[in-house]
């Protein structure tokens, strides 16, 4: 089996969640085991269930180049699966997909763990993230 796919995820912007989560999908239907590592942003936005909303987090500032535009529309437009059904996809797969929130994330942002911990998989910390991710090819999105 080939090496797990690590993904290490700050952003709370739509095209970046999309993108992880969809790697995370292809990495587990090869067979590869998926660890998302979720922080700020990422983790607020996944715990409060804003993932499935691509106009909640595309935002457009004035003066943005106008593929910007083009790309947000097509996310609300698309008939996609959300990153949350990705997710949840690429864990029936053979590679599964472990999905972590940063400890510290948690902390700093007010969330409680226990709601916290019904929506993803563990609460870890840095030290826990570095063993997991330590043979993996490492993406940070």
């Amino acid at each position: 089996m080939d090496r797990p796919l690590a993904i290490f995820l700050h952003s709370a912007s739509y095209d970046r969640i999309y993108q992880a989560a969809s790697l995370l999908l292809t990495a587990a239907s090869l067979g590869r085991k998926g660890y998302l590592f979720l922080f700020y942003g990422a983790l607020a936005t996944y715990v409060n269930g804003q993932w499935d909303d691509p106009e909640a987090l595309l935002d457009v500032p004035e003066g943005a180049p106008p593929w910007a535009e083009t790309l947000r529309r097509a996310f609300a437009l698309s008939e996609s699966p959300s990153p949350h059904e990705i997710l949840d996809m690429a864990r029936k797969e053979p590679g599964g997909l472990t999905v972590c929130a940063c400890s510290t994330s948690t902390k700093l942002l007010g969330l409680e763990p226990a709601d916290v911990r019904g929506r993803i998989d563990e609460i870890v910390g840095h030290a826990t993230m570095l063993d997991l991710a330590a043979d993996a090819q490492v993406l940070y999105i």
